[in-house]
């Protein structure tokens, strides 16, 4: 996965495949520029944030850009387009053409900071989906809170155990079953609660450990 925000991205071609590419990297934090001389079909607009070149394709648009996606539907253009964006720097991910492409794209499911990611090399986006779905069905409920009162937890416990491996035992048990029981019955304050228990049980263990809080 990479971090996007505020990177150039450049899409070429405004069809439905070009539109849920942009849709998909705006939620990444993406500058995103798109380039076709016709505008979606349908009535499908382009969200404003977005840089709009009406124009037919041309290498030097791909300037600046950390990644192109070449979504035209001409498969010789696109080919085209992949060899220009190596030119330039930039990595490319060309529709239906795996062997075009320098990254894929995943089907995502995310939650809060929890993001899990599936890929099939290019060989079937639909599988991708349905595999994702499968995963995200499967997914505890508020799993992305979660996450984010463990990261929390985490720069304290880090403060008051100075034994590495103590450390990653009590985060561990926070992170594992107990600890995602302890948060879905009563919230952060559960999982706090189990946390104290776990610390106190450190300090227990090791006469020479000293609470710092």
């Amino acid at each position: 996965m990479l971090n996007l925000q505020g990177l150039r991205v450049v899409v070429i071609g405004a069809g439905p495949t070009g539109m849920r590419k942009v849709h998909s990297l705006l939620r990444a934090g993406a500058k995103v520029t798109v380039v076709d001389p016709k505008p979606p079909a349908g009535g499908i607009k382009i969200p404003g944030e977005v840089e709009i070149i009406a124009d037919e394709y041309r290498s030097d648009q791909l300037a600046g850009a950390r990644l192109v996606f070449a979504c035209t539907g001409d498969r010789g253009l696109n080919s085209r387009i992949s060899s220009d964006a190596r030119r330039a720097g930039a990595l490319v991910n060309s529709a239906d053409q795996p062997e075009e492409c320098d990254f894929y794209c995943p089907a995502v499911f995310q939650d809060g900071d929890v993001v899990v990611a599936v890929g099939t090399g290019g060989q079937s986006a639909g599988l991708a989906v349905f595999l994702r779905d499968r995963l995200a069905g499967a997914m505890p409920a508020n799993i992305g809170k979660f996450a984010r009162r463990l990261g929390t937890i985490r720069k304290s416990i880090r403060s008051r155990i100075d034994n590495p491996h103590q450390r990653a035992k009590v985060m561990k048990t926070l992170a594992g079953r107990q600890g995602h029981d302890a948060f879905a019955k009563d919230g952060p304050a559960g999982l706090d609660r189990l946390a104290e228990q776990l610390l106190s049980g450190v300090a227990d263990e090791d006469p020479l450990h000293r609470d710092k809080s």
